[in-house]
């Protein structure tokens, strides 16, 4: 009897073996009772594959705890984006995900801290890998500035009501007098343009109104004085004015 029963035993090893073997060599892919699911060929710990990147043909998965991600995900502090159904890593492509926009790169990374471009336009990502919106940039040593739909501005803008002028490849210019659709501006050291103030250069004077453009052939009231600008934006001194009105040597109306 006990001989029939270490037969049987030994059959039945045999054949839960057999079963094993062919489970595997059916499919790659398989599913366990305990809800995880795992690539045979690379199976470890109690049959659940080892945490971390696993290559299956031309796609890489990421496994934690046993399980394959899906969606956004930080893995090593970078932004990863998983395939929803199938978990396989994306790459060389923009995604879209919880609110934001990330490159992801052919290493699949989102790329991060740099600027990119998109159909003929630049957007700039973070430390996140996240790309920003309606806010300043700093690069290096120069300033850009991203619209409200990530764009990087170019030329002639005005933000909270200052103008502002960024060169063609989007640097902020400042400290310097810039000339753009038809008007003179004065840039300080912020790149903002000066408003409501006389600005000296040369032995000449000039005033920058509110919208930050350089006033031309006109009066200006100055602390309850009158100065007159010309067509050159030039203050007049110890002259009369196209309308006959003197002006002594500081510019003031001479009543």
């Amino acid at each position: 009897m006990k001989k029939i029963t270490k037969r049987l035993a030994s059959l039945l090893c045999v054949a839960l073996t057999a079963c094993l073997l062919f489970t595997t060599a059916a499919s790659a892919w398989s599913y366990r009772e305990d809800g995880y699911s795992y690539d045979s060929s690379i199976v470890s710990d109690n049959a659940r594959p080892g945490d971390g990147w696993k290559k299956r043909g031309d796609n890489y998965y990421y496994y934690y705890k046993g399980e394959k991600l899906t969606g956004l995900r930080y893995i090593d502090d970078k932004a990863y984006y998983f395939d929803d159904y199938t978990g396989a890593r994306l790459h060389d492509t923009w995604k879209y995900a919880d609110g934001d926009w990330y490159y992801l790169n052919s290493y699949g990374a989102g790329a991060v801290k740099t600027w990119l471009k998109r159909d003929g336009k630049w957007y700039f990502v973070n430390y996140e890998g996240k790309v920003l919106y309606d806010q300043w940039v700093k690069y290096y040593n120069d300033y850009y500035r991203v619209d409200e739909n990530g764009v990087r501005m170019t030329g002639l803008n005005y933000i909270d009501g200052k103008a502002y002028y960024f060169n063609q490849n989007g640097v902020r210019l400042h400290d310097k007098w810039h000339y753009a659709n038809g008007n003179w501006y004065y840039l300080n050291s912020y790149g903002a343009g000066a408003v409501k103030c006389w600005l000296q250069s040369g032995n000449k004077w000039y005033f920058m109104q509110a919208d930050g453009t350089m006033a031309k052939s006109k009066w200006i009231e100055w602390y309850n004085k009158w100065y007159y600008v010309g067509s050159d934006g030039a203050m007049y001194k110890n002259r009369y004015t196209p309308d006959g009105c003197w002006v002594n040597g500081s510019g003031v109306w001479v009543k």
